[in-house]
C-alpha cells in the first residue's frame, strides 16, 4: 500500500474510532443501546475514562502495526478490512439513531 493512501487509511481509522466511543457511550447512555463486546463492557463498567483508554489504545497500536507493514499485502488487507467494519459500525449507528 502506499503511504499516501496508509496515510489516509490510518487517519479515517483514527477519526472513525473517536466516532464510535463518542456515540457508544451517548447510546448506551440514552438507553438505545448496550455493548456488546464483553471485553469492552467490562471497561465501560469501570467508567469512561477506562473505556476510552483501552479503545483508543486498540485501534492506535492496530494502526502502528498496519504503518509499520504497509508494503505488506496483510496490512493492506486488514486497514481494508478495518475500514469497512468502522464504516459499517457508523451506518448501524446512524440507523439506530434515526
Amino acid at each position: 500500500m502506499s503511504n499516501r493512501f496508509a496515510i489516509n487509511s490510518i487517519i479515517l481509522l483514527l477519526l472513525l474510532n473517536i466516532v464510535d466511543a463518542t456515540v457508544t457511550i451517548a447510546v448506551i447512555d440514552a438507553g438505545i443501546a448496550e455493548e456488546v463486546n464483553p471485553i469492552m463492557d467490562f471497561f465501560l463498567n469501570m467508567g469512561y475514562i477506562h473505556f476510552l483508554f483501552v479503545k483508543f489504545s486498540t485501534v492506535s497500536l492496530a494502526s502502528y502495526v498496519f504503518w509499520k507493514f504497509r508494503d505488506k499485502k496483510a496490512a493492506a488487507m486488514g486497514m481494508i478490512f478495518s475500514l469497512c467494519c468502522y464504516i459499517c459500525l457508523v451506518l448501524y449507528f446512524c440507523v439506530i439513531l434515526l
